[in-house]
């Protein structure tokens, strides 16, 4: 559905009416720079294109697709391309219709009533138009678009931030668990590699917090995150029947990783 409806050009300020109307005097309507001014209108009006505008404000941004820095820009080159390219030379061709039927009118016998009736009306026309077209009201529109996706992708980056901090109590409790009986098959249920093992679960969550950059993101803590994410993705299941002594290694090499994890800083707003 539309976010912005545009107003329509009132019909009295169309080539159609002018050139149609019987209330204008024919050699007051030739001379007139009205003509051209109604003309230029037209142009200015059709030049922006308000179905991109909607179509970038309905639009849904997904985490895939989203990068800060790009998404900052094209918000900037909206702006820029319905501001100042769009809506600023909109407001200019109002205007100048309305110049051109003052001017008109001025040409206008007293005694050429209707005449003047209807310049005058083109003038009003003119001057409440381009009350409706405020600059700041599409810049409003944009920049609200692009704080609601802003805020929508730092809820989901900071996720993973979250999800490192519940497996943080978990782990330590399950590493407790497996000090005092070092079973390779727990170790690979609890912390491992299997369906419940947290530390796939770690491995997603850092991964996705040293992506930040990419995704045009500061976030200090993504060098430690991509370490930390390489540790234990090189970590493998043990195989049935391990040592103890591999068990305890393996257990060690988890612990280091949840103690760099637990120093890693909350995600600024951005």
């Amino acid at each position: 559905m539309p976010v912005y409806k545009p107003p329509e050009i009132p019909l009295i300020l169309t080539r159609k009416y002018w050139d149609s109307s019987k209330d204008l005097d024919p050699e007051l309507r030739a001379s007139s720079p009205c003509k051209d001014a109604l003309e230029k209108l037209d142009k200015a009006y059709t030049r922006v294109d308000f179905k991109k505008l909607n179509v970038f404000l309905n639009a849904t941004v997904t985490w895939a697709k989203y990068d800060f820095s790009h998404w900052s820009k094209e918000c900037d080159d909206l702006c820029k391309e319905f501001i100042v390219n769009g809506v600023m030379d909109l407001r200019v061709a109002i205007k100048n219709v309305g110049l051109a039927a003052v001017a008109t009118e001025k040409k206008a016998g007293k005694k050429d009533k209707d005449s003047v009736v209807l310049l005058k009306k083109m003038a009003k026309a003119a001057d409440d138009f381009v009350k409706e077209f405020r600059p700041e009201d599409i810049e409003k529109l944009i920049r609200a678009k692009e704080s609601e996706v802003n805020t929508a992708m730092h809820a989901f980056a900071s996720r993973p931030g979250d999800v490192v901090r519940q497996l943080l109590a978990k782990a330590k409790t399950a590493a407790a668990a497996l000090m005092k009986h070092p079973d390779p098959a727990i170790f690979n249920k609890t912390l491992g590699h299997g369906s419940a093992g947290l530390v796939q679960a770690l491995v997603q969550a850092t991964s996705m917090m040293a992506q930040m950059p990419d995704k045009g993101i500061s976030y200090e803590g993504a060098g430690a995150a991509r370490n930390i994410a390489k540790v234990l993705a090189a970590m493998k299941p043990l195989p049935d029947g391990a040592a103890e002594a591999d068990v305890i290694k393996a257990l060690k090499i988890v612990l280091t990783c949840l103690g760099e994890a637990a120093k890693l800083p909350k995600l600024k707003t951005f």
